[in-house]
C-alpha cells in the first residue's frame, strides 16, 4: 500500500500539527510545575492515599483507581516518606515528591489535545478545525 495514497490516516501536514500541538501544549504545563510547594486542592487526598496505599492500610476508592495507582508507582520510585505529617490544606509537601506527580499530570495533559486532534481528523474534519 502507498503511505501517500488517500487510505493513509495522517499526512505530514498532520504530523507537523501535531508536533505544534504537543510543543504547545508542554510549554503551557511544565514550566511552573514546582509552584507553589504546598498542597492545592485534591492533592491533599492524593498524598493520604498515596502513603496509605504504600503502608498497606485499606482505603475505599469511590473512582476507577487507575490514575491513583500510577501515582503510587510514580511515589514508591522516587521514595516516599511513609509518614502522615501534612494533613491540612495549603501546607508545604516537605519530602514528598509531589513534582513528578505533577510531571505525570502534565503530560496525560499534554497528550490529551493530541487525541482530540486525532479524533477530529478521523472524523474527517479539518486540520484547522481540529485544532481548534
Amino acid at each position: 500500500m502507498n503511505i501517500r495514497s488517500k487510505q493513509s490516516f495522517f499526512r505530514s501536514r498532520d504530523f507537523a500539527c501535531i508536533s505544534l500541538l504537543f510543543v504547545v501544549a508542554l510549554l503551557l504545563r511544565f514550566p511552573f510545575v514546582a509552584h507553589p510547594n504546598m498542597t492545592m486542592f485534591d492533592e491533599l487526598i492524593y498524598k493520604s492515599y498515596i502513603t496509605r496505599t504504600i503502608l498497606g492500610e485499606p482505603t475505599f476508592v469511590i473512582h476507577p483507581p487507575l490514575a491513583k495507582l500510577l501515582f503510587v508507582n510514580v511515589a514508591e520510585h522516587y521514595g516516599v516518606p511513609l509518614t502522615q505529617n501534612n494533613e491540612k490544606a495549603m501546607q508545604p509537601f516537605g519530602e514528598f515528591p509531589y513534582v513528578p506527580l505533577r510531571e505525570l499530570v502534565a503530560l496525560f495533559g499534554a497528550l490529551l489535545p493530541l487525541c482530540v486532534y486525532g479524533i477530529g481528523r478521523k472524523i474527517g474534519y479539518s486540520e484547522l478545525a481540529s485544532l481548534i
